[in-house]
C-alpha cells in the first residue's frame, strides 16, 4: 500500500516565494545598485539578441525550404546563368 504524503507539497505561501538570498534594495551601496541594474539591462538585451536570433533563424529556414521545395528555384538568379535577355540577343 501506498503510504500517504502528509503535507501538500502544491501549498505554497506568499513567504516561499520570497527570495531570501538577494540583499534588499535598501542595504545596496551605490555600486552594488548600478551593478545589479546593469545586470538586468545585459540580461534583457542577451534575451532580446535570442529573440532576434530566433527569428532570423525560422527565416532562413523558410527560405531554404523553399528552395529546396523548388518554389524559389525559377525567382532566384545566380551569377553563373545568363538573363533571358542575353539569350535572345545572341541567338
Amino acid at each position: 500500500m501506498v503510504a500517504e504524503i502528509e503535507e501538500n507539497i502544491w501549498d505554497v505561501s506568499d513567504t516561499d516565494l520570497v527570495r531570501t538570498d538577494l540583499a534588499k534594495w535598501k542595504d545596496l551601496t551605490q555600486k552594488e545598485k548600478v551593478l545589479r541594474i546593469l545586470k538586468y539591462i545585459w540580461m534583457t538585451i542577451l534575451a532580446l539578441l535570442v529573440i532576434f536570433a530566433f527569428i532570423c533563424s525560422l527565416s532562413l529556414l523558410a527560405d531554404s525550404l523553399k528552395l529546396i521545395g523548388g518554389r524559389g528555384l525559377g525567382k532566384r538568379r545566380y551569377f553563373w546563368t545568363s538573363s533571358p535577355a542575353n539569350q535572345s540577343e545572341s541567338n
